[in-house]
């Protein structure tokens, strides 16, 4: 499994969901996932890499391979990571992620399953990487937003959403795109967290957190180890 945490809180999450797919399929799921930059110290991208490396290791022996050349402490503030990570063109972006995948898809402990993920601006390169990789198991949008109707008629996936109720910009596009994925025969599930704001999985573990946040973030990440271990 190919896993970037948000921050130190999510690590026993990510234990259980590595532990809970392998598990389940005696060898580890290899996932993708997406950047997700609002809110996060420059210095917290290179924390998540060595702690998740840790926690791989320690708890389910699956891959970890960081970004490269990965990390934001050469930025001076959290708006410049933003405008880098926003100007990354299509090209580049799917080329890594093809990348990790078949880097991972190699490796002795996989089991061929490929699913990405990702969160705001990583969770429309996820929907667009489903449009652009035909071996995906699953693909699983956070509040991003979808490709272009004309590229849906590629997806070899489901694709699954998480939306949060309190984000009209995202939000609105999910009726258009169900009438798009459906009108091109693709499986496309959305669901949508009542009163949550965009960003939940990241708002919704801070300390001052509203109930709304928390409870679309807890649902959000059971339903995504839910859908892992049940997507073929």
């Amino acid at each position: 499994m190919l896993f970037r945490s948000h921050t130190d809180a999510v690590l026993e999450e990510y234990k259980a969901a590595a532990a809970l797919a392998a598990a389940q399929t005696n060898t580890p799921h290899l996932v993708l996932t997406g950047y997700e930059p609002q809110n996060q110290a420059p210095q917290q991208f290179h924390m998540d890499h060595s702690i998740m490396a840790d926690a791989q290791a320690q708890e389910s022996g699956a891959p970890y391979v960081p970004a490269r050349p990965g990390g934001t402490s050469a930025f001076p503030d959290q708006g410049s990571v933003t405008r880098a990570v926003s100007s990354l063109p299509d090209p580049q972006v799917l080329a890594d992620l093809d990348a990790a995948a078949d880097y991972g898809k190699k490796l002795p402990a996989a089991n061929g399953k490929l699913f990405v993920t990702g969160f705001c601006w990583g969770g429309g390169k996820t929907f667009l990487f489903a449009t652009h990789r035909h071996d995906l198991s699953g693909a699983f949008v956070f509040y991003g937003p979808p490709p272009a109707a004309d590229l849906m008629k590629n997806i070899a996936a489901p694709v699954y959403g998480f939306y949060a109720g309190n984000d009209a910009r995202i939000t609105a596009t999910v009726p258009k795109t169900q009438e798009e994925m459906k009108a091109a025969g693709k499986t496309y599930e959305p669901v949508t967290y009542d009163g949550a704001g965009h960003g939940f999985m990241r708002a919704g573990e801070a300390p001052d957190a509203n109930a709304a946040n928390v409870a679309a973030r807890q649902a959000g990440f059971k339903r995504l180890v839910q859908l892992m271990g049940g997507v073929h």
